[in-house]
This record gives structure tokens, sequence and C-alpha cells, in this order.
């Protein structure tokens, strides 16, 4: 089964600056989230990767794995971890 059941395009303020149209993945595959410190970034937050993050960095109350937020690319999420 996919993830994301019904993909909704959203206009999303993207970690290089610009707001876009975008089809977006469910909020159980990706989060946006925002700090005063480091602005927009989004986390992916599958059950898997949570996992991994949490045993990498023994901090079991890890919700996902944070993606870059450069602007090292034209994207719009960050494109690794």
């Amino acid at each position: 089964l996919p993830r994301t059941v019904a993909p909704r395009e959203e206009s999303v303020k993207c970690v290089n600056g610009p707001e876009k149209k975008i089809f977006m993945p469910g909020e159980t595959t990706l989060k946006r989230h925002k700090s005063a410190a480091s602005g927009v970034y989004y986390e992916v937050v599958t059950p898997t990767v949570a996992q991994v993050a949490r045993n990498q960095f023994n901090c079991q109350s890890m919700t996902g794995a944070r993606l870059e937020n450069q602007p090292t690319a034209d994207d719009c999420f960050g494109s690794h971890f």
C-alpha cells in the first residue's frame, strides 16, 4: 500500500526560500517543522527511518530523521540526511 494514498497539491515554503506549489506526501512520511534557530526544515518520519535514527543517535525520543535544510540544490525539502 502507498504511504500517501491521495497526495495533495499545496503551496509550501521550501528550505531554499521560495514558495512552490508541489504535491506533498502524507504526514506519516514527511513533516514540516520551523525553529527560530534554523528556520523551516523537513523530517522523514516513516517507522523504519525513525527507528534507524533512534538507534544511530541512541535517542529513543527521536521522531524521524531531519533533512538538510541548507540550499544546496533545487529541491524543496532538503536533499539528504
